[in-house]
């Protein structure tokens, strides 16, 4: 019964592709919640093509997309599975960010050393963050204090702005909050951290596919949205 209602839905699946093209679209939290959806909402109108959103963690994205549950992936990382064609959408910045009462708030950067002494929140486990500070950071990365266990990066900000400590996340998750001045974004000294958010297509797909369609009109929406990072 397994294999039998797996054949029924690939069959569902593949007069739907013919008769009633849709795009699925997977993308994991912060990548979905703060940087994909005007480029959803514009391939819609210019498209004319309806689009499922799902939006989960980068290793449920991942799993969804092997499995034929997407069409394609939005994800901070992609460990290079074989049968997908990938491209770098765009590189965007981490930063530090501390609360407007503290001690931090006046500055525009913070050194390593100065980090290794602050709580630093975690949100959502497997978005790639800590393999980048241990790659920038090699041993040093060991000694940062981290506090897992708030599960989001809103649960983060949150925290964060109460004054629990400070967090390194991407630029764009806290851009409402930098410009209100509910929360300050610093720079690490002598560290560049950013991360290639990848978008993820099966391969051999036809040209007409609506992927196809969306994986090439990723390559304009630099120039649509100057708010997203460069």
């Amino acid at each position: 019964m397994e294999y039998i209602d797996s054949l029924v839905e690939t069959a569902a699946r593949a007069r739907s592709l013919i008769h009633l093209p849709a795009l699925r679209v997977a993308a994991s939290s912060n990548v979905g919640t703060y940087l994909l959806q005007p480029c959803i909402a514009s391939f819609r109108q210019t498209a004319g093509i309806p689009v499922e959103q799902w939006i989960g963690s980068n290793l449920d994205v991942a799993s969804r997309l092997e499995r034929g549950e997407a069409d394609v992936a939005a994800m901070e990382w992609w460990d290079g599975r074989r049968g997908f064609a990938t491209c770098t959408w765009t590189r965007e910045k981490l930063v530090v960010i501390v609360g407007p009462g503290h001690r931090w708030a006046r500055r525009k950067s913070v050194s390593v050393a100065e980090l290794q002494g602050e709580p630093l929140l975690g949100g959502e486990s497997g978005t790639g963050t800590g393999y980048l500070l241990r790659q920038q950071l090699g041993a040093l990365a060991k000694s940062l204090m981290i506090v897992d266990g708030f599960g989001s990066t809103e649960a983060v900000k949150r925290a964060v702005r109460a004054g629990c400590g400070a967090s390194i996340v991407l630029e764009a998750s806290v851009a409402d909050e930098i410009a209100t001045l509910q929360l300050v974004a610093l720079d690490i000294e002598g560290v560049e951290l950013d991360k290639e958010i990848k978008l993820i297509v099966p391969e051999a797909l036809p040209p007409t596919a609506p992927a196809m369609a969306f994986f090439e009109a990723s390559r304009g929406w630099r120039r649509s949205f100057p708010n997203l990072p460069p």
